[in-house]
Parts: structure tokens; sequence; C-alpha cells
């Protein structure tokens, strides 16, 4: 029940779920409930975040529609309500214009409920901010013809497919069915038997292309409404996330939803263009894009009793993000080839990595001839940050003049085109960061004034004091364009401050209310390095003191990306639906933190070892694959949450313990140098960062601009 929920806050959270989860039990007396147990509730989604123009409602505690009204902007609606299980009707209501509407219910003439339902357009935005612009409408590249208006709305196309006994999908048509022995079958995990064929709906919400698929047998089911669901229907549903981190102006082609583990089993599967962080790296767009589609899905199917996440890479960042700002839209997460969240990778990988890259090969080559010497400041086999940069110019294509999948006229050029589209991660994120007074650009988070690059390594005597200070001396950064400077450049105080405000690095509070199953292979030679599923775990430690949530496992394998084998994947899957299943059946009146750790299936052990969804005895193999490693940041000094943006500063002091205590003696020259290169001092990482913190609140609305507000409770009928 938590995915119906949508808070500003953990403790309101849970508080509003076991109210949410009252609705529809009240006592009744007789054939006719009593007046005083008249519900109204919106279903689909909270009463205040509707889209598309209409909604699923729920009126409980009546028997029937004989003596009830519901009204719709003072228009009778109450023939839109069907029965729907024991003193419960649900009415799929039309027609919502945008802004407020008012829709009352009252049994004869008692007192009646009153609820204020504010729809939102289908292209949005509902609370992530104004849309980012230029944004070309692509539908008829996807196969929805020309759009409808400028925000690229289009009609949706619904098509049917089936599993044939070869083990693919192809075309169903039901004005001419192939032979019945061509179609497979499938068995739900509820014991459902149907014959394998599911409908696909293709369509534009928040200006990306969804797709939505589940069993759906058109000659043998009754049409699909929120009464009649699909047979073959699990009543779960499964949102797969994209992989990849890049800031993409317009429409894009989503991931494929035909998830065959998924699909059989009776999950609908969702998918979206803006859910796949290569096109659309923005956390609160995809948070949004979520409710936006799991409430078009509500009012086809029903509600669902629960929402899985699904996907490695981009797809892990949008799970752990989401689901720790925006809590209650995933009621579990399985995250794969893990990254915290888009940022950290960027900051702490890519971007870190282009400064030491170009170091080593353009400045001082002469300095490293060694790859393990490099590899000592990189953290990890330097491999990794070469890899890296195979991937784009700047991290996330932060080069403001390339990428955005936007022709090049529309693109930022400093001479050219300075208010084209600047084609950057902050850019990107502009509506959280806010403007710079002085052009006009998003904030600047990159910093890196006071970053002793190298430090543990010196500390460990695997480089040498001339290597440090060179390296240091020289590295230089790069400026608002993404050109190297040779200075150390500061980021905007600001920005970097609404970065841990908004959550854009996750805190990892949250994570403590859902069950979480990362899963992965070894991987120590390009950026998606074991590093970084524990930066996720030192964060929800540091934020919640425990990770009793939280499992990890490892298979011993060495897969490009640390991706899991597919049965491996799989297995989480059954897993996690025993773990949601076993939350779901407990009543019990305690914290929600608990509630989830208490029904972890007891062999759902953290930093178990398996291999293609086998359970190995004993953890020896990965034991001796694992690779320990860290991020350029944290070996020089940072901590291994990995999320100081800037660093408060202490006087540059040869005398400091960290040489000393590892016996680092340094020149006259080399202080000289050193001096030089941290005027106003150096790092004093038992510090907090600058603006660190937790996020202001949960469910941040960014309508009124970067300085997010929390949503606050969300709103229930009023008597009347």
């Amino acid at each position: 029940m938590l995915n119906r929920v949508f808070k500003a806050g953990a403790v309101g959270l849970i508080l509003a779920m076991l109210m949410a989860c009252q609705g529809g039990r009240e006592a009744h007396f007789g054939g006719r409930a009593e007046v005083d147990t008249l519900q109204l509730r919106a279903v689909s989604n909270r009463a205040d975040l509707v889209s598309g123009h209409d909604a699923l409602l729920e009126v409980s505690g009546v028997n029937g529609v004989e003596g009830l009204r519901v009204s719709l902007n003072g228009e009778d609606v109450t023939a839109r309500f069907k029965a729907a299980g024991e003193a419960r009707l649900l009415g799929l209501i039309e027609g919502l214009v945008v802004g407020d509407n008012l829709v009352t219910a009252r049994l004869g003439d008692g007192p009646g409920r009153r609820l204020t339902l504010r729809n939102h357009p289908p292209e949005g935005p509902i609370f992530s901010g104004p849309h980012l612009q230029p944004w070309p409408c692509t539908t008829a590249d996807h196969g929805l013809g020309e759009a409808l208006d400028s925000n690229c709305n289009a009609e949706i196309w619904v098509r049917w497919q089936y599993r044939n006994r070869s083990g693919g999908f192809s075309a169903y048509d039901p004005d001419a069915p192939p032979a019945d022995s061509n179609i497979a079958t499938t068995s739900n995990d509820a014991g459902e038997t149907v014959r394998y064929i599911v409908r696909r709906e293709r369509g534009t919400l928040n200006r990306g292309i969804y797709d939505w698929v589940v069993l759906h047998d058109p000659d043998n089911d009754p049409p699909m409404t929120p009464w009649t669901p699909p047979r073959g229907w699990n009543r779960k549903f499964v949102f797969s996330y994209g992989s990849g981190c890049a800031p993409g102006y317009g429409q894009n082609e989503p991931e494929d939803p035909m998830l065959h583990p998924m699909l059989s089993r009776g999950y609908a599967v969702a998918v979206s263009s803006i859910l796949k962080f290569g096109n659309s790296c923005n956390h609160v767009t995809a948070a949004e894009t979520t409710m936006m589609i799991k409430e078009r899905m509500i009012e086809m199917l029903g509600e669902d009793r629960y929402t899985i996440g699904n996907s490695c890479s981009g797809g892990a960042e949008a799970q752990n993000t989401i689901s720790d700002n925006y809590p209650g839209l995933l009621d579990g997460t399985r995250p794969e080839c893990t990254f915290a969240d888009g940022w950290t990778p960027a900051i702490t990988g890519k971007a870190d990595c282009q400064l030491l890259v170009n170091y080593f090969m353009n400045i001082s080559p002469q300095l490293w001839p060694a790859l393990p010497q490099q590899s000592a400041v990189v953290g990890a086999d330097v491999s990794m940050c070469y890899e890296m940069l195979a991937f784009g110019s700047g991290p996330q294509d932060w080069n403001p003049s390339t990428g955005c999948g936007l022709p090049e006229e529309l693109m930022y050029h400093p001479q050219d085109n300075p208010q084209g589209a600047r084609c950057t991660l902050q850019d990107y994120n502009v509506n959280y960061l806010g403007r710079r007074e002085a052009d006009g650009f998003a904030n600047k988070v990159l910093d890196d004034v006071g970053v002793q690059w190298g430090l543990h390594a010196l500390q460990q005597g695997l480089i040498t004091t001339a290597q440090f200070v060179d390296l240091n001396v020289k590295i230089g950064s790069f400026d608002i364009d993404w050109n190297h400077v040779p200075e150390r450049t500061a980021g905007d105080l600001i920005g970097i401050q609404r970065m841990y405000d908004s959550g854009q690095l996750i805190w990892g509070e949250n994570q403590k209310l859902i069950p979480s199953i990362d899963t992965r292979a070894n991987n120590q030679f390009d950026f998606h390095s074991n590093v970084h599923r524990e930066v996720v775990r030192h964060r929800v430690l540091r934020s919640v003191g425990s990770i009793a949530t939280q499992v990890y496992w490892l298979e011993p394998l060495e897969v490009v990306f640390g991706l899991p084998t597919p049965p491996q994947s799989e297995y989480t899957l059954i897993k996690m639906d025993e773990w949601l299943a076993n939350i779901e059946a407990d009543e019990a009146d305690l914290p929600r933190e608990q509630i989830v750790a208490r029904n972890r299936p007891p062999d759902v052990r953290d930093g178990d070892c398996y291999l293609a969804g086998q359970r190995l005895l004993d953890n020896e193999p990965c034991e001796q694959i694992y690779t320990e490693q860290k991020l350029p940041r944290i070996v020089a000094g940072a901590p291994p949450t990995a999320d100081v943006l800037k660093c408060q500063l202490k006087p540059f002091d040869p005398a400091d313990a960290d040489y000393v205590n590892f016996g680092i003696q340094f020149s006259a020259a080399e202080i000289a140098q050193l001096e030089t290169a941290f005027p106003q001092g150096v790092c004093d990482w038992t510090r907090p960062g600058v603006g660190q913190g937790p996020p202001v609140g949960y469910w941040l609305d960014f309508s009124h601009g970067p300085d997010g507000v929390p949503l606050g409770e969300p709103p229930r009928a009023e008597v009347f």
C-alpha cells in the first residue's frame, strides 16, 4: 500500500499509509451502510497530482449506487461508479479541467464528502518545474503519428503481441489470430494459466514516449477496466529504468518493455524515454513521469499491490534517487551495476577522471610511465578512467556544445549561439540548481579547491613526493564551458547548497522504508566499478545507522559493467516479490522500517555469493574475485560516502599529521610549490562539506523555483 501514498517525510508517509489502508473497511449494518461511514478517496494518484483529465476514485461505505449521488463540478457522474468489492465502488471520471475540480459524494440526505482534484495536462509539468526548451517533437519517428500540439502529445496506439513457441514475440491481430497451437501459455505467480498474449500501449506523457505491457487475451478476457482486469495480471507493476546518464532534449525511444521474466509471471511492465537516464538524466522528471504512468495504468487496470524497480547502471541511479526523494512510488528496488545517483559517477568519477587522464597523458607523462602509479591515484585500475572518457568528451556530455540530441543550430556556442541549449548535466537540472546572475547558465557544482589528488597513494608510498607535488600544481580544472584551465576552479555556493537540499546526491534516509536487493558481477576495469555499491551502503549507514533493508549479492564473474547473469537478475525478482508479499501481510503496529526489516525472507542474506541464481555453499569464490576500489576523491581523502561537493579548508602545513604520521617530508622547493597550489588551504575531510546536509524535505515541488517546497499531506475528503 505504500505506493499509493506520497508524503513529504518518512513519519508522515507511514501515518498516511496506515490511514489509506483503512479505506473500505468500515462497519456496515443491515443492507445499507450508516451515513457516517461514507468515504471518498482518489485511487489512481494523490488528489492534487492527477493528470490527463481523468482519475479513478473510490466511494466506500455504500452497498451499490442506490441513494448515492456523486458529482463532478456539479454534474452527476454516479453512473461512472460500479461495484468493486464489498461496500466499495470504483469510478473512472473523465472530463477534468486543468486546475481544481470539485467532486462530491452524498448518500441520501446525510452528510456528504467532498474532495478537490487538481488536474494537470498530460504533458505536465506537475512538480518538476518549467519545461526545458527546446524540445523537438518526434512522435512520428516512434510510431505515434505527427504530434497533436507543440507539447508533443499524440494519439495512443494499442497493439497485441504473443509469445510464439520458439520463444520470441510476434504481432497478434485479434481479427486474424494465429493458430492456437502457435501461441505459448504461461502461468502467473498466482497460478493462473493463460494464453501468452500481451497488450502493449504506447503514448506520450510528460512529453516522453511511454510503453506499458500486460498479459491480456482479447479473445478470452473481458474489455480492460478497473473492474475487470485481465486474468493474467498479478496486480503488480514493474518499472524498468534505462541505462546511461545524459542531458537529452527531446523525445527518444524508451527501453524495451517486452521483459519475459516479468511478463510471464503476470507483472505489468512500464518504460518511458524520460525514465531512461541515458535520454533524460533528471530524477525529478523521472519521478514525475513514473507517477503519471502509474496513474494511467491504475485507471486502466485497477490498483496494484506493489511496484518493483528494475535495471542496471543509469537504471540503478533512477531507482535510488526516486525511492530516496519521492518515497512511495517504488515499493522495492533491484539496482544492478549500481551507482548511487547520476551525479556521483559524473563528478567523482568521470569529471575527475578526465582531469587526471589529461594530466597523465598531456601535462606530465614523463613522470607517470607506470600504470600502477596512475591506478594508485585513481583508486582503481586506471583503465576505468580511460574507458570512461570513451563515452564522451565531458562528464555526461557536459561540454555545452556537444550532445543533447539537438540539431547544431539549437545548441549553445559561446560566439555563434550563446543563447542556445547548453548540453550539460547541470543545465539539464537547472530547475533545481538555479541560474547564475552573471551569464544565466545553471549554477556550477564542480569544485576542486583544496583537493589533494593522490594523498592516500602518497601516504602508502605508492607515488613519490615529486609526483604528488607536480600533480597538484599542474592538474588544473574546468571552466563553465568545460575548457581546461590551469587553476583550480570553485563551484557556485548556492548551486552546491541546492544539490543537497534537492537530494540530487541521495542522502539515504528513505532507503530504510523499502527493501532493496542489489546484485552484480565483479567489475574493476570500467566506471561501473565495485566502489559504487559501497558508496550507497556508506550513505545509508551514515543516515539510517542500519542496512537491515538492503541486501548485496555478488557473482564470482568478471563481466563488463558488472552486469549480473540473467538467471541471477530473475532470482532477485522472485525474492523481492516474496519480501514484499511478507510486508503486505504484516499488520503489526510498528514503524515501517521495522516492518520491512523483519519480513526479509530468511534465505535473503546480505553478502551471499551466487552464481546464475544459485547460492554457493560458501563465499570463497566471491571473496577471491572481489576487488576493493576507491574513487579519485576518496584517494584524495574524501569520506567513503563520496558526497562532499566542496570541502571545508584548513591551512596547508607540512607538519600536518596527514604527512608526518606517514613519514612524508617535502623539500623546501616542494613546500613552496604546494603553498602556491593551495593558497586557500587544503581539504579538511574531518568536517562536513560546505552546505552538506539532508534534503529540505521529500516530495519537493519546484513549480515556483529552485528552492523546492515539500508537497505536504495528501488531500483528503472533507465532510459537508
